[in-house]
């Protein structure tokens, strides 16, 4: 006995010319979904053979509704979009985009899109019409829609992220307007696009970092804000989905496992002498059968964080977490190199050149007491007008009575400072006032 349509409604599977299995949802059934799939298979088979397509087959493409069209021009299924851009609709060009990217990119990136296309099409309309073509987008009006982002009070950097994506949607990927031949150059090619990290960047001094330590009303905030910052682990997955059976207390090595990890990466990074003892004090007061290392919940950990710093008495920073981890890889690139840090943090290094090294406070001090230490025949020439020479040098002076002297006890104290190694353990009151010896520690192990 026959089917009902309703009973035979359902997908239709069938392999594009790539040979990936493909599944449409055409909202058909009895005949007219076994006509439909019947139709889709010749042409994907004629496709693959490379073969024209008959007349009667390009009107039937034609009269499909628009989202199937787009799907199936991009299996390689018909010529949907292979009109010259002067005719194509920007919306249709974008929406097309849109969806070839949707399973390669995250969440948010998509997000990013949809919100990028959606400022450029309500734009490019106001200008040229509803009825905008995707060559009315031209680099005058690229400049003109830069512009009108700036002039909303958007920073540099989120104005260089519109038109990063811009380029993207224009470039010469297998997505964008170029790499398809429907325009010859990208209109936004011109435009800046660079990330900006000066903006809102913060490096986090050891000092402040004392005083936000000694303002945490518990141990689970003090083992939270080490990890941030001389762990550089992110602010929520990595931190609270730690267990003490990734802290190598033997190696002094923490394992940063793929389940909590960006993008599934696994890493190790090894534990400085002041983290290494916040976590060995943790996880002797931790209770028996416990396995996460940091006891807090992930609701309100930044409003928690604003209290902390209230308490401490500092203004609030821009990227209130993400500036901990910024100066904890900033540490890490000046002591021991790019390749070093990108494999700590967890990241490539250049993604940690655009995103994450800061400029670090030691470093405009080392710049200004440079030339001091430099040549001493062009120090003397400054000094005496350039005409000093080896004759014009005074004698050296000899003690006189009444001259101060070094007392044994002040040569006793400086060997004794000068003996001191960095694995002497310290306490929390190590932490303020931050010292060089610290600085090294913090950085070199």
């Amino acid at each position: 006995m026959a089917r009902s349509d309703e009973a035979a409604r359902g997908p239709v599977q069938f392999t594009d010319p790539s040979g990936a299995r493909r599944t449409l949802y055409p909202g058909l059934g009895g005949r007219d979904r076994t006509r439909f799939k019947d139709a889709v298979l010749d042409i994907a088979e004629r496709c693959r053979r490379g073969v024209p397509l008959s007349a009667d087959q390009e009107a039937w493409l034609a009269r499909l509704g628009r989202p199937l069209r787009v799907k199936l021009a991009g299996w390689g299924i018909g010529a949907l979009e292979r009109e010259d851009g002067g005719r194509l609709r920007l919306r249709s060009f974008c929406a097309r985009f849109l969806w070839e990217r949707r399973r390669r990119l995250a969440s948010s990136s998509k997000e990013s899109d949809r919100q990028t296309v959606r400022e450029l099409v309500r734009f490019v309309e106001r200008t040229a019409g509803r009825d905008a073509r995707l060559l009315h987008v031209t680099a005058d009006l690229a400049a003109a829609f830069r512009s009108a982002l700036e002039s909303r009070g958007l920073r540099r950097g989120t104005v260089n992220g519109y038109m990063r994506r811009c380029r993207t949607l224009f470039g010469p990927g297998s997505s964008g307007a170029v790499g398809r031949g429907l325009v010859v150059v990208s209109p936004f090619r011109t435009q800046e696009a660079g990330p900006v990290a000066s903006e809102r960047e913060r490096f986090v001094t050891l000092e402040e970092t004392a005083r936000l330590l000694a303002a945490c009303p518990s141990m689970e905030w003090r083992v939270y804000l080490m990890l941030l910052r001389f762990g550089a682990v992110r602010a929520e997955k990595e931190a609270l989905g730690l267990t003490w059976a990734d802290v190598d207390f033997e190696r002094a090595w923490v394992h940063v496992r793929g389940s909590v990890g960006k993008g599934g990466r696994e890493r190790s990074f090894p534990m400085c002498k002041e983290l290494e003892l916040v976590l060995a004090k943790a996880h002797a007061a931790a209770p028996d059968g416990s396995e996460r290392v940091v006891q807090l919940s992930a609701n309100n950990l930044t409003r928690g964080l604003q209290v902390i710093l209230r308490r401490a008495g500092l203004k609030r920073w821009p990227k209130l977490r993400a500036a901990l981890r910024q100066s904890r890889c900033t540490e890490w690139n000046r002591e021991f190199g790019a390749q070093c840090e990108a494999a700590w943090a967890g990241h490539r290094p250049d993604v940690a050149h655009d995103h994450y090294l800061l400029r670090h406070p030691d470093t405009a001090k080392a710049a200004i007491g440079w030339a001091a230490g430099g040549n001493k025949a062009l120090q003397q020439a400054l000094q005496h007008g350039g005409k000093s020479t080896r004759t014009d040098r005074k004698p050296a002076l000899t003690a006189r009575e009444g001259d101060p002297v070094e007392s044994a006890g002040s040569r006793e104290d400086a060997t004794a400072c000068a003996s001191a190694t960095p694995d002497t353990e310290m306490g929390w009151a190590g932490l303020e006032p931050a010292t060089p010896a610290f600085s090294m520690r913090c950085s070199t192990n």
